[in-house]
């Protein structure tokens, strides 16, 4: 397997099934987390007006964990957990970044990675092909808030700005989050 082919060959470990690691973000495991940002995305899928929310990790200036639920094709509503590994803090391609506040405890991807799997947050079924991400997202946070990894008020902050969609870095119009469900 050629080094392209193993980093985005997700990996499932054990411990965490129904989770898919890539680009070697096992490696990162245990890296203590500095900052847990909400992102939404820039791009405004096409034809619906929504953004795409996807939770960031980052360890430092320079190496970051992306958490995302993702489909398999454009047409499909079935979602699983895709766990990437970057190297950089979060991503520019973005209109707003909504920060979590961490507990002052260490807090590493493997706390946060028990803490969703515990709950069953690994597979969704999207309300539709290009809604049910905000939900996603703002369950996540719900659950890491539950579980003591961050502090309040970051699940209620996030569950109030899903009811958002971003236009540009300082705009956003009221939008209902749809919901789909946890399988």
């Amino acid at each position: 397997m050629s080094e392209r082919q193993r980093r985005y060959t997700p990996i499932e470990l054990p411990q965490f099934p129904k989770a898919y690691l890539y680009n070697y973000a096992e490696e990162c495991l245990d890296n203590a987390i500095k900052h847990i940002s909400v992102v939404v995305d820039s791009h405004v899928e096409e034809g619906s007006g929504l953004n795409h929310w996807r939770i960031f990790l980052t360890f430092n200036e320079t190496s970051s964990i992306c958490i995302n639920m993702v489909t398999i094709s454009g047409t499909d509503t079935t979602g699983y957990c895709g766990i990437l590994r970057k190297d950089y803090d979060i991503t520019r391609a973005k209109f707003v970044a909504i920060p979590v506040v961490l507990r002052n405890n260490p807090v590493t991807l493997r706390d946060v990675m028990s803490a969703l799997h515990n709950a069953g947050r690994f597979r969704y079924k999207y309300y539709s092909q290009t809604a049910g991400c905000r939900h996603w997202v703002s369950k996540a946070i719900e659950t890491l808030q539950a579980a003591g990894l961050v502090i309040p008020p970051s699940a209620e902050f996030v569950a109030e700005e899903i009811n958002y969609v971003w236009t540009s870095e300082k705009e956003r119009s009221p939008n209902k989050a749809q919901k789909g469900t946890f399988y």
